[in-house]
């Protein structure tokens, strides 16, 4: 039988278990042996060796779960990361983490926090509901602890789960700003700035931090960002500034960087060379001194045809189904400009867009600023929006829903 000192010496050992079916007790017994010290040591050698034996995994974190009352919060901090690393998502396990550390986050220090959020947006097993409470408490009380690239991070998570917390946003925002050596760190990063300058953009928070590092900040750092880092700033310049006349200072800094951008369009990956191409296309229909060479870029964007799968919701096949049943002809999962619409009747020349609770700001029925973007597009290119939101559609019977699409289609075809 495989003792458990080999298996903490010897990682490998405890794999070769996993593969044979006669040994399958041998190996459940040799996990259930293991100390708390020697499950760390086990994760965390898998994940430094990138080891990704998913009966393993499962099988320790079943035996922390078990343990997990007499595991340290260090320790547990340790586990999360090395699970990190192999990507493998025990939920119910984090979970029960989650809770242990809410009611124990004194003990946890500032880079551990960041860290662990990290890895838990790594494992995209990040919530409002840990966040939150996690943040708010450590941030209040330690402020001065937390490095300014931390902070900056902790701004980018909150843009991520659409947290438009007013508290967090200002207290981080102000820490940075009214701190000059902060100040000054962020400002040495371009990349740093980029970062930021996108987050508050998503959240449609432009406060003084905002308008600081976009007027007083960009303009001397422009000819030396790289291609992502100009992708992100002018998303953010567009998502800021939605329906608003730019002035001659941000027309200037618009110009240079679509001059900029021409050239690191071949180092772009999909996903910035997409968002360039969103970016164009508002600017195509709301930039006055938008000309042939953006044009030109424009084209050389759409002529790659980026594809990304499609992901229909539940929400969305019934709606299909009562598109069924009102005789209406519709198309689904048309694209239109930069955008892939749920459905769209091309007679009318409506697209109806499914709006589920991530189109929306974290607890709010305000539309999220790219969710606003995109409509705006599609309007400008010549098509009505019908969004159909997810608050107006659950708990509602069928009859109920029925109606609610026939009666919002008329209102869009007047």
């Amino acid at each position: 039988m495989l003792r458990c000192p080999s298996v903490c010496k010897n990682v490998n050992s405890l794999r070769f278990f996993t593969t044979l079916g006669d040994e399958a007790n041998n190996f459940r017994n040799a996990i259930n042996e293991l100390t708390n010290d020697q499950i760390v040591f086990a994760i965390d050698t898998l994940g430094k060796g990138d080891v990704n034996d998913r009966n393993l995994l499962s099988q320790l974190c079943k035996k922390i779960k078990s343990n997990i009352k007499s595991i340290n919060v260090e320790n547990l901090l340790k586990i999360t990361h090395s699970l990190a690393k192999v990507e493998y998502k025990k939920l119910s396990l984090f979970s029960v983490i989650n809770r242990i550390l809410l009611k124990q986050y004194e003990e946890i220090e500032t880079r551990q926090l960041t860290q662990y959020l990290i890895d838990l947006n790594k494992l995209n097993a990040l919530e409002a509901n840990i966040f939150l409470p996690l943040v708010s408490n450590k941030v209040i009380k330690d402020v001065s602890l937390f490095s300014t690239f931390d902070l900056c991070f902790l701004l980018h998570l909150t843009s991520k789960l659409k947290i438009r917390d007013t508290f967090i946003l200002d207290f981080i925002s102000t820490e940075i700003l009214a701190n000059e050596e902060r100040y000054g760190y962020l400002c040495a990063d371009q990349v740093l700035v980029a970062t930021v300058l996108r987050s508050l953009a998503f959240l449609k928070y432009d406060n003084e931090l905002f308008r600081t590092l976009l007027y007083k900040r960009i303009p001397s750092c422009v000819y030396g960002l790289g291609g992502r880092e100009l992708c992100n700033v002018l998303f953010a310049i567009i998502l800021s500034h939605l329906n608003v006349k730019y002035t001659p200072e941000l027309t200037e800094i618009v110009l240079v960087i679509l001059d900029r951008i021409t050239a690191k369009l071949p180092s772009l990956v999909e996903v910035e060379i997409n968002q360039l191409g969103i970016s164009l296309y508002y600017l195509k229909y709301n930039f006055e001194f938008f000309n042939e060479n953006h044009e030109s870029l424009l084209r050389s964007i759409a002529d790659l045809k980026l594809e990304f799968r499609p992901s229909a919701s539940k929400m969305q096949e019934k709606v299909g189904r009562l598109l069924d049943e009102l005789k209406l002809k519709h198309e689904s999962e048309v694209m239109l400009g930069p955008y892939r619409l749920d459905f769209v009747i091309p007679k009318l020349k409506v697209a109806i867009e499914v709006n589920g609770y991530t189109h929306f700001f974290h607890r709010s029925e305000q539309l999220n600023a790219t969710t606003e973007l995109k409509y705006k597009i599609i309007e400008d290119l010549g098509w009505k929006v019908f969004g159909l939101n997810y608050y107006d559609w659950k708990n509602k019977n069928k009859q109920e829903r029925l109606e609610r699409l026939a009666k919002g289609l008329m209102a869009h075809m007047m």
